[in-house]
């Protein structure tokens, strides 16, 4: 028979996992042991990734202020790129560009290569119908947790004693999975939004150029089950690139 998926286990509901009643012991000596601990590291592994993903969650929504205030996604959006009437509102998201500062090159066994200073697009603008979150980065997903099969749970007191161990010890890796995940997750939110930040500096300075967007209006479409009216379709032509003709950047002003 199979158990009950829980939603939010803890650990010590996940120790005592017990059968509701005797069953026939299928395996036998170290090969059920062994079953029992690949499943116990498994359950435990789910249950403190889906704990602490709950958790950070949580804190995440107690921080939601601060956070909005600090990833203002909507305030970097393109809303009327080049090639476009400015009554056209549609919404670009800036590339993400990253920056390198006394950078060492290998060229070859003799020779090397120095800047003082690299710029790299990581990745370059697109459309988007809505500025993204910091909550699309940073939420974490929370699924059930499956129980396993009765006749797999621990059945004496020797195998609840292993159970509990075996438990614990894969909960201590799923905590320390979920917290990677967040990290990772946060790095690239803050690469992504200072990158473009960084987009947005560097085009009032010329350093960088704008995308470009051409317009073809295709005025009525469709029939039957489906009409527009005044279609449009809309593609990005030339995307930002970096300028390399120096004397057409312009320095940073900074007001007083």
């Amino acid at each position: 028979m199979d158990m009950p998926n829980l939603d939010a286990p803890n650990l010590e509901s996940l120790q005592s996992l017990q059968p509701a009643a005797i069953v026939s012991q299928v395996q036998g000596g170290g090969i059920r042991l062994n079953a029992l601990k690949e499943i116990a590291i498994g359950l435990g592994v789910k249950g403190g990734l889906n704990h602490r993903s709950q958790e950070i969650n949580k804190k995440l929504e107690l921080q939601k202020s601060r956070l909005d205030a600090i990833y203002n996604f909507a305030s970097l959006i393109i809303s009327s790129p080049a090639g476009m009437s400015k009554t056209a509102q549609y919404a670009i998201l800036p590339p993400v560009i990253s920056e390198a500062n006394s950078t060492l090159k290998a060229v070859g066994d003799d020779e090397i290569q120095a800047a003082d200073k690299v710029y790299r697009i990581e990745s370059q603008a697109k459309f988007v119908t809505a500025a993204p979150t910091w909550r699309i980065y940073l939420t974490q997903p929370s699924q059930p947790v499956e129980l396993p099969d009765a006749t797999l749970l621990p059945r004496d007191d020797n195998e609840r004693k292993a159970w509990k161990q075996w438990i614990a010890e894969g909960w201590g890796v799923g905590i320390k999975q979920a917290d990677a995940i967040f990290d990772v997750s946060l790095s690239k939110l803050t690469r992504d939004y200072n990158g473009m930040v960084k987009y947005k500096t560097l085009l009032t300075q010329k350093i960088v150029t704008e995308p470009f967007v051409a317009e073809n209006r295709l005025g009525v479409t469709g029939g039957g089950s489906d009409l527009s009216i005044d279609s449009r379709i809309l593609k990005i032509t030339a995307h930002p690139s970096l300028n390399v003709q120096y004397h057409e950047w312009k320095p940073t002003v900074y007001a007083r």
